[in-house]
């Protein structure tokens, strides 16, 4: 079935709120040779075409370096539930848009990989959600169609945080990445973990 009409416009976010209790200081602002990570994954997202607009998602971390104050910011509509609070703020703010997400755990991400994704998108399911070699979902480097948003709102009212478990009930796209490009889906949450990634940061700065 192919869908009526142009497809939903796309956004954008980087999410800044996780609380970076491992990594020991806020993940979003910290410098793999780019700059602050985050305003790294902004300059990404603006530079494709499909993207009307790049926001900061969730709370700030503190001590939020220059530059952060010029990237409009939208707040969680529930703290403390991770990407579906995240989400939930997201579509109120522009309930007409899909968003395309990115997690700031993602310190190996490229331009091509998320060109990739935006080439995958099916608007006609209510998120594109890629799959990595190993099998797992990629949550936080993900595409949610405003469809989602019911499903969302079920999920908050019967107190359900984790949107993997639910990614088998929803028909939503599931696009294998490619092999050449799943070296960037490396989730960094320690000082231990970024330390093995060190070498290829230093590769790609």
């Amino acid at each position: 079935m192919k869908p009526s009409g142009p497809p939903p416009p796309l956004r954008a976010a980087v999410l800044v709120g996780g609380c970076s209790t491992r990594m020991g200081r806020p993940k979003a602002w910290l410098d793999h040779g780019h700059g602050p990570h985050a305003l790294h994954l902004v300059r990404l997202l603006q530079a494709l075409p499909e993207v009307q607009e790049v926001l900061l998602s969730g709370p700030l971390p503190p001590n939020a370096p220059a530059g952060i104050s010029e990237i409009p910011h939208c707040p969680d509509q529930v703290s403390g539930i991770g990407p579906v609070g995240a989400l939930l703020g997201l579509f109120a703010q522009h309930p007409d848009s899909a968003w395309l997400v990115v997690g700031c755990d993602l310190v190996l991400l490229e331009a091509d990989l998320l060109e990739w994704l935006c080439r995958e998108r099916s608007p006609r399911h209510p998120a594109t959600v890629p799959v990595s070699p190993d099998g797992r979902h990629e949550t936080v480097l993900a595409i949610y169609e405003p469809s989602l948003r019911p499903l969302l709102e079920q999920m908050w009212g019967e107190s359900r945080k984790s949107l993997q478990r639910q990614f088998s009930h929803w028909f939503i796209q599931t696009p294998q990445v490619p092999d050449v490009l799943a070296g960037q889906l490396v989730n960094v949450n320690t000082p231990e973990e970024l330390s093995q990634v060190q070498p290829q940061l230093s590769s790609t700065s």
